[in-house]
Formats: structure tokens, sequence, C-alpha cells
């Protein structure tokens, strides 16, 4: 699986993801290194990256092939 660092789209920036999210570029930089971002951000970043909920948490937002369905 692509780090999740690395789904992020050319011309979007982690400083973008900050400003959008309301947290410094360090956070951001910490939940991209880390491969999870907090549930209560997932939305956000989503809506400026494009990436999908369960690539950015999949704690909280399973595909149907990581679910006991």
């Amino acid at each position: 699986m692509k780090e999740l660092v690395e789904l992020i789209p050319d011309g979007v920036s982690q400083a973008d993801i900050a400003k959008a999210c309301n947290v410094t570029q360090q956070a951001v930089s910490q939940w991209f290194v880390s491969g999870l971002i907090p549930a209560k951000r997932a939305q956000t970043v989503k809506a400026v990256t494009g990436i999908p909920l369960h690539k950015l948490n999949p704690q909280v937002y399973p595909t149907v092939e990581n679910t006991n369905v």
C-alpha cells in the first residue's frame, strides 16, 4: 500500500491541509507520518485532497473488505 503522504495530489501542500484543518503544518506532517488522520479531521482532509476516508483513517472508516460483515 502506498504511504499516505504519497497520495496527496500535486498542487496540494501539507500547509494547505493544515490551513483547512486549522492546525499547524507540523501536526499534519505527524498525521501523514503515522499514516492515520484523526477522525475529526478526516472529512476536511478528504475535501482538500480527495483521498478516500478509508485510506485516511481505516479504523473509523473501514472499507467493505475490512469489516466483518
